[in-house]
């Protein structure tokens, strides 16, 4: 196996539907998605229908424990990730492929700010940005590294800071994933929600 796209799945079934049915139409025999449905109140069956690993838990986890489940499932020699209700463009697996050519141990890319097009900012450094999903890792670069699943926010900055680091790393200056700001049942937004409240 080549390439395991890890997707935390809590909902979001009008967004995550497209996006399985677009993965589809690109997949590679050795490619394997993995999505783990993480305590949805929403009929989820629907992932069942579709050529992917998938695992359904009632007890919600959050990202950082969904993520987890996906990591110690993988079977890839490359991992990436994408939430639920994002999007991608329509040669990303091909596009990831490309990048493997040079076996890097990790790979960074810009992606879309909205489903409008509008480009992310340009790269400052490699650890340019915290999206876990802008990023493609070699599964030996991750190793037992796994996301803190006592943090209910920011899990993917802790991680990033604790993997992106050291090995060979490259910038890739291309768009890959439409990132959803405007879903209002989303971590981010939640998160966001409560900074403004002075909560967090």
């Amino acid at each position: 196996m080549k390439l395991s796209i890890i997707i935390p799945a809590h909902n979001n079934t009008q967004y995550l539907k497209p996006l399985l049915e677009k993965l589809m139409k690109q997949k590679k025999n050795e490619v394997e998605v993995i999505v783990v449905e993480d305590g949805s109140t929403e009929d989820m069956s629907f992932i069942d229908t579709f050529d992917v690993v998938s695992i359904h838990h009632k007890e919600r986890k959050l990202p950082s424990g969904a993520r987890n489940i996906g990591l110690d499932l993988a079977k890839g020699e490359y991992i990436t990730f994408l939430d639920s209700d994002d999007d991608i463009i329509d040669n990303y697996i091909e596009t990831l492929f490309d990048m493997m050519k040079t076996n890097a141990d990790c790979y960074s890319y810009r992606y879309y700010s909205d489903r409008n097009g509008e480009p992310s900012w340009q790269q400052e450094s490699v650890l340019w940005c915290y999206n876990v999903w802008s990023y493609l890792y070699k599964k030996e670069y991750i190793g037992d590294k796994r996301f803190d699943e006592n943090k209910e926010f920011y899990e993917d900055v802790d991680f990033l800071r604790r993997v992106v680091k050291g090995g060979n790393i490259e910038h890739i200056d291309k768009c890959l994933v439409y990132y959803n700001g405007d879903n209002p049942t989303s971590q981010t937004h939640r998160c966001e929600e409560l900074k403004r409240q002075g909560l967090i």
